[in-house]
């Protein structure tokens, strides 16, 4: 089921899906720029392991560091 489609139902839960997806979208491609690596090849794992570990640790940080700047 798409976030679209749960917004539809639920318009909150929607939201905060899409935010979601667009925090982890950039998040990606922000890690990819600076690690000279393709976005396609991070996504589908054809980098170094430990390259994998770091990326779930930028994408980790990431939203830990939106979800703290919300916190009033």
């Amino acid at each position: 089921m798409s976030y679209e489609e749960i917004s539809k139902v639920h318009k909150e839960l929607g939201k905060l899906m899409e935010e979601g997806f667009q925090l982890g979208q950039k998040a990606t491609q922000e890690f990819a720029s600076q690690n000279n690596i393709s976005v396609e090849d991070l996504v589908g794992g054809k980098v170094d392991p430990m390259m994998l570990i770091k990326f779930y640790r930028h994408l980790s940080d990431s939203s830990g560091i939106i979800a703290n700047e919300e916190i009033p």
